[in-house]
């Protein structure tokens, strides 16, 4: 994240201990203004959304996005995370990136 934003350093951006409560990723007041986001991290061996991405990538030459959902929730989209940091990066300005 702190290639994308440069403004921030690491003060501004602190990984907390896996296992820990709250945010997996402390930001401070600054950070939150210049990203407004919130993050819950995950490092597993195997995560099957995986191979639904390896699958969409194999679809054409687009940037691979895959949309998941589970009963009674709300749809989600999986994308290249470097790509999410550089859309927000951007502001989503369309000038800045192409997909």
């Amino acid at each position: 994240m702190l290639e994308r934003y440069p403004q921030l350093t690491d003060k501004d951006l602190r990984s907390c201990p896996m296992g820990s409560h709250g945010e997996d990723v402390v930001m401070s007041q600054f950070a939150k203004e210049e990203l407004p986001a919130t993050f819950e991290c995950k490092s597993l061996a195997k995560i099957a959304v995986y191979n639904y991405y390896e699958q969409c990538k194999k679809h054409g030459d687009g940037e691979p996005i895959v949309i998941i959902k589970q009963n009674n929730s709300k749809p989600l989209a999986v994308i290249d995370a470097e790509l999410l940091f550089d859309l927000m990066a951007n502001n989503g300005d369309e000038d800045d990136y192409e997909l």
